[in-house]
């Protein structure tokens, strides 16, 4: 029978806000597990702290991961190092904090093109980037990947 069952493009797992059946959602711990079970594509959500930094949260605010009514648009680094955002899924994650996406971008980095260690993780990023999108000119994402 499954011979029979054909598909015109190749399936991909996609691990929505990192592996969150598993681990608390757009934590490192999600990503990481993500990148442990091997999925295609890790997709996490981004927000833009008061002090301009770029982190992984899904929703305005930390009530549901922390019971904490500050939205992350009004929050500063050193407000989000003091929110546990794994305990409501687990005791074992109490020690999750929401990461920025300069945290997040080496560990993808590595896991795609891990057998380049004679690269940066941004310069491996890059590299995966131009490969799976065949570009050519990368100034655009280079800046960002660099930081």
């Amino acid at each position: 029978m499954a011979e029979r069952v054909s598909a015109e493009r190749e399936i991909e797992i996609i691990a929505h806000r990192g592996a969150s059946v598993t681990r608390p959602e757009n934590s490192m711990a999600a990503v990481e597990q993500a990148l442990v079970e091997q999925s295609d594509w890790v997709e996490i959500d981004v927000q833009e702290t008061a002090d301009g930094q770029i982190v992984v949260a899904h929703d305005s605010d930390f009530m549901k991961m922390a019971g904490i009514d500050l939205k992350v648009w009004n929050a500063t680094m050193a407000d989000l190092a003091g929110i546990d955002i794994g305990s409501w899924f687990d005791p074992a994650y109490a020690a999750e904090h929401t990461p920025t996406l300069r945290e997040v971008k080496p560990a993808l980095a590595r896991q795609v093109m891990g057998a380049r260690n004679d690269l940066s993780a941004p310069e491996r990023l890059l590299l995966w980037i131009s490969d799976r999108f065949r570009l050519k000119n990368l100034d655009l994402v280079a800046e960002e990947a660099d930081a």
